[in-house]
């Protein structure tokens, strides 16, 4: 985002320019389009869903930060338990026992 100079789309939510300016319109809609874009690319097809209907790249990250904010100790546990039962076996390769963790 900071490379494309979009980074502040998803800072804040930034306003649509009046009509008046119609350059500057212009402007904002290249960026949302492409700040939105960006976004969608760089998820999963399974998370896609949760990000339909947010129009801007502001409500789209705020969506994405509520979804995998850890909000409870009680997930916090849950997955520590799930890392410790998470064993090699006998005759599982390297790659077989690392997707394991995914």
């Amino acid at each position: 985002m900071e490379d494309n100079r979009i980074k502040e789309f998803m800072d804040k939510d930034i306003p649509k320019p009046p009509a008046a300016d119609v350059e500057d319109q212009v402007e904002w809609r290249k960026c949302v389009a492409k700040a939105r874009r960006i976004i969608l690319e760089g998820v999963g097809d399974h998370i896609v869903s949760n990000l339909h209907g947010n129009k801007t790249p502001y409500v789209m990250w705020k969506a994405l930060t509520y979804l995998f904010q850890n909000r409870s100790d009680y997930k916090k546990v849950a997955l520590k338990d799930k890392l410790k039962k998470i064993k090699m076996e006998k005759g599982d390769t390297i790659p077989k026992y690392l997707t394991k963790f995914t």
